[in-house]
This record gives structure tokens, C-alpha cells and sequence, in this order.
């Protein structure tokens, strides 16, 4: 849901995805720094789903060091020990400014109340904007199926009773419907939106 605007149904306009976990332990138990997973069918190996979606497990702790850039592996040895000596012996001035970063947080009590704080926000405004767009999702939905049944002579009645919902709800919809040229299901579903937003 949050890769795409709420209410969207184009699902062409997700971009691909890559999600990946760093964890100090190896979680596969063969002593790779990188597992990348990718989609493929069970029954048929060979037919990958090709969805663009990936999932790589980072393992701080590897021992198979060949193809890795030599920053990446300072960063596994940093994330392992985060000390004044590791940071001393990288090259890489990336890891160096982390540290600095690190040590900051570290020495301020106050800096690392308000990070929490604000990871804090952040964490809950996340779950409030996709716990939105899964309503409107849902709302998107419920109003292209009345739209279909209303063009097809449904009373609201029969529509509560086929999708198994509140007659209140889809009178509602249907109301706000015939009120919309066109059946423009945008308009619609915006409408219904504000009006829930009002009733707040």
C-alpha cells in the first residue's frame, strides 16, 4: 500500500522494490555475507515471477570476503564492534563520519531522547498514513463494485445484501453516485472521503 497513491489502482506505477535486513548474526548459517532472494514458482524452479521485488539479508558476520568492496567490509567490521579503535584503523571516510555521528548521540543524552523521540513520530505517522490508505484502498474498491452493480439495476438493497454489507453505508454510496456525472469513481470515492474526515 505505500508504494502507491491511496486509491490507486494502476498497478503498473509500482516501482521495483528492494528490502534489506542487516543482522549481526547469520541468519542462514552459511557464512555468506549476502543472501538475495527473488521470486520464483515452487513447482517450476525455472519460472522466476520476475515482479521486481527482492529481498537481501545482509550478514555482518560473512567469511566470504571476494567480490565485496573493501568500504562494505569496513562497515560489517564497524557494525560488529562500534569502537573508537575500529573506526580509527577504516579508510573510508563515510564510516568515519558515522562514527562521529555515533559518538555524538552516544555522548548527549539529550540528542538521543529527541532521536528516539522523533523515530518515535515517525513510526506512528507510518502506521496512521498506511492504516488511511488501506481504508481508502478498501473504499475504492467497495465503490467500483456498487458502481457496477448500480449499472446493471441493482437496488441498493440487493447490493447491502450481495457484498454483505451495512444498507446505511451503501445507500450512502449510491446517493453520492447518482449525485456524480459520469460515474467518475475518483470523485466518488474523495466525496466519501471528505465526508468521513467531517464526521471525525
Amino acid at each position: 500500500m505505500s508504494l502507491l497513491e491511496p486509491g490507486s489502482t494502476d498497478f503498473n506505477k509500482l516501482k521495483d522494490l528492494t528490502t534489506i535486513l542487516i543482522s549481526p548474526f547469520d541468519i542462514f548459517g552459511y557464512e555468506l555475507y549476502r543472501y538475495t532472494f527473488e521470486e520464483r514458482c515452487v513447482e517450476v524452479p525455472e519460472l522466476r515471477l520476475d515482479d521486481g521485488a527482492r529481498r537481501i539479508f545482509i550478514n555482518t558476520k560473512g567469511k566470504n570476503p571476494e567480490g565485496f568492496t573493501e568500504e562494505f567490509l569496513e562497515l560489517m567490521e564497524y557494525i560488529n564492534h562500534t569502537t573508537d579503535e575500529v573506526a580509527e584503523k577504516v579508510k573510508s571516510e563515510k564510516i568515519k563520519k558515522i562514527h562521529d555521528r555515533v559518538r555524538t548521540v552516544k555522548g548527549s543524552e539529550k540528542v538521543g531522547v529527541k532521536l528516539m523521540q522523533k523515530w518515535e513520530e515517525l513510526a506512528y505517522a507510518r502506521e496512521e498514513g498506511e492504516l488511511e490508505g488501506e481504508k481508502k484502498g478498501e473504499l475504492v474498491l467497495l465503490v467500483s463494485l456498487v458502481c457496477r452493480k448500480i449499472k446493471r439495476g441493482l437496488t441498493p438493497e440487493t447490493i447491502a445484501d450481495q457484498l454483505e454489507r451495512e444498507l446505511p453505508e451503501i445507500k450512502r454510496i449510491c446517493d453520492v453516485i447518482e449525485d456524480t456525472a459520469d460515474y467518475d469513481e475518483k470523485k466518488i470515492v474523495e466525496k466519501l472521503m471528505e465526508e468521513r474526515m467531517c464526521s471525525c
